[in-house]
């Protein structure tokens, strides 16, 4: 679902990170939800770099297509 789409289904990442990171969880579901996840961000991330938008930049008015890609990528680097 996440590489699908994943602007809609970024939150699955975290699904992900949290079985890699569970407490009581058996280590090799651990070791493959990392991986897991290692593997969708190495095909998420995007050639270019993501930055948040300044200050400025969120007061202006942009269409719905920016605004998704703007909610995607702070998702992915609140991710991280």
């Amino acid at each position: 679902q996440i590489l699908e789409a994943p602007h809609k289904h970024v939150g699955l990442l975290g699904e992900l990170l949290s079985r890699a990171d569970a407490p009581g969880e058996v280590p090799s579901v651990q070791r493959l939800a990392l991986l897991s996840a290692a593997a969708v961000l190495r095909d998420l991330i995007p050639a270019y770099r993501i930055r948040l938008p300044t200050e400025k930049e969120l007061k202006m008015q942009v269409s719905k297509d920016v605004a998704a890609l703007r909610d995607y990528e702070s998702k992915l680097l609140g991710r991280m």
